[in-house]
């Protein structure tokens, strides 16, 4: 996909020359769509109509004092999800609309902010190596799943962060977008958002049904989450109560990313591969792994207060243990399976739930909170979610795919190695690669 710069520019090239424009009589258009580093500016020539905001945000001068917002065609000329429907549309529009005295009004955005989706700035579900059958991902074998998660649990104990106030979650993790009007009417009010989902159950699927639904509730014109979906994927296992076969109850995907978990086969992880977040559902706020402190604690008594949860019932502990460890597994199995920087999931107990933002050294987890009650809490969250750019959301977008050539170093050295150290040629060659090398779609991996 060509990238931004290249659509300015040709936007740039087929506007009038008199940029910026200062006459409150001339109607303008309105950009909010493009993020732009210092370079790609100065390249573009555009350092001198430039300035930064407090938030340090570069950005083109706004429209003179009165100017009329006119909307027509350029209202969301480049936005990236349009951007491979438009192609050669461009250049007769722009010819068009050339001899309209019309003002260019630009903002443009640190990239962090701007919403890319599933696009190819990241990487989902990549190779891993398989066990000596081909058959199941070597170190995430369900045999010996029960082992690994109570590892997780006496790791993870000794770091967490918690527990945070949620609206300080919220705004230092995933700070307001900055939204066009337009863009903010798109999203649906928190208003009565969860009132189908009971507070508390007999089991999770009591939760996470109704729950779905309302997260996927949209209007011709407004959603939740812009631009994402969310699916039930823990019935999509072979065995969905073991250990080790097991997958979240709510897992948050991008259209495409959906449409590859759809194609993948009942057995496959990829439902993690391709997760943007996930949220796990406990029937009842007694199972929460977690207890806060009260409100009204001063800094010493919330400093020494033990925030894991103690349960005297041995039942009750083996259950609230289980799950958490579940919801740990989740983690190191998408960071395993994604190239990430952080990863965000929601912690659901009964009608409670807690945010949470997990990387390589822990976790931070917020307060918890009622969602039926504070429902704005939740909402807010998934709207910044759903609007930030794959960075934003966690993933590592340093790393990209493999190209053809790429992949036939790969494949050249993996195969040199291999026979090297087992000796062997033909068919065994051949197996013993598969282990650690599998073609990529289309030639890349």
């Amino acid at each position: 996909m060509p990238s931004n710069v290249v659509y300015l520019r040709a936007l740039l090239a087929g506007l009038p020359s008199t940029l910026p424009y200062s006459s409150a009589t001339q109607s303008a258009y309105k950009f909010q769509e493009f993020s732009l580093n210092d370079n790609d500016i100065q390249d573009l020539g555009l350092a001198g109509v430039t300035s930064r905001s407090a938030r340090e945000t570069p950005q083109l001068r706004t429209r003179p004092h009165g100017m009329h917002r006119r909307r027509g065609l350029f209202d969301q000329a480049f936005h990236p999800s349009f951007a491979g429907e438009l192609g050669d549309q461009w250049a007769p529009a722009l010819a068009r609309d050339k001899d309209v005295n019309h003002a260019l009004i630009l903002q443009i955005y640190p990239s962090e902010y701007m919403s890319t989706g599933h696009t190819s700035d990241c990487v989902y579900d990549v190779p891993m190596a398989l066990d000596s059958h081909l058959l199941r991902t070597r170190g995430l074998e369900p045999d010996d799943a029960s082992l690994r998660m109570r590892g997780h649990l006496h790791e993870t104990a000794n770091y967490v962060v918690g527990p945070m106030p949620v609206q300080n979650f919220i705004d230092d993790f995933t700070p307001p977008p900055p939204l066009s009007l337009a863009k903010r009417k798109r999203i649906l009010s928190s208003r009565a958002a969860f009132t189908g989902v009971p507070s508390s159950c007999a089991t999770a699927a009591e939760i996470f049904e109704p729950m779905i639904a309302a997260l996927n509730r949209s209007t011709k014109h407004k959603s939740r989450a812009s631009g994402l979906m969310f699916e039930n994927v823990s019935a999509r296992s072979e065995h969905p109560h073991a250990l080790g076969f097991m997958k979240p109850h709510i897992c948050c995907y991008t259209p495409k990313g959906a449409e590859s978990v759809h194609q993948s086969p009942i057995s496959s992880r990829a439902a993690l591969g391709y997760a943007e977040l996930f949220i796990e559902v406990k029937p009842d706020v007694s199972l929460d792994y977690f207890v806060d402190p009260p409100l009204a604690a001063d800094a010493e008594h919330s400093a020494s207060h033990d925030f894991l949860a103690k349960h005297e019932d041995k039942r009750t502990r083996l259950r609230v243990d289980r799950s958490f460890g579940q919801h740990i597994a989740y983690v190191t199995e998408i960071f395993a399976r994604q190239q990430r920087v952080c990863l965000y999931s929601v912690s659901m107990a009964g009608s409670f739930a807690r945010l949470c933002r997990w990387d390589r050294s822990g976790l931070i987890i917020t307060r918890s909170f009622e969602f039926r009650v504070h429902l704005e809490l939740l909402c807010e969250f998934l709207a910044r979610f759903a609007y930030g750019s794959s960075s934003a959301r966690g993933h590592d977008t340093t790393v990209n795919k493999a190209s053809s050539k790429e992949e036939e170093t790969f494949r050249d050295a993996i195969t040199k190695c291999v026979q090297q150290q087992l000796c062997v040629d033909g068919d065994e060659l051949a197996k013993a690669i598969r282990e650690h090398y599998s073609p990529g779609p289309r030639g890349g991996l």
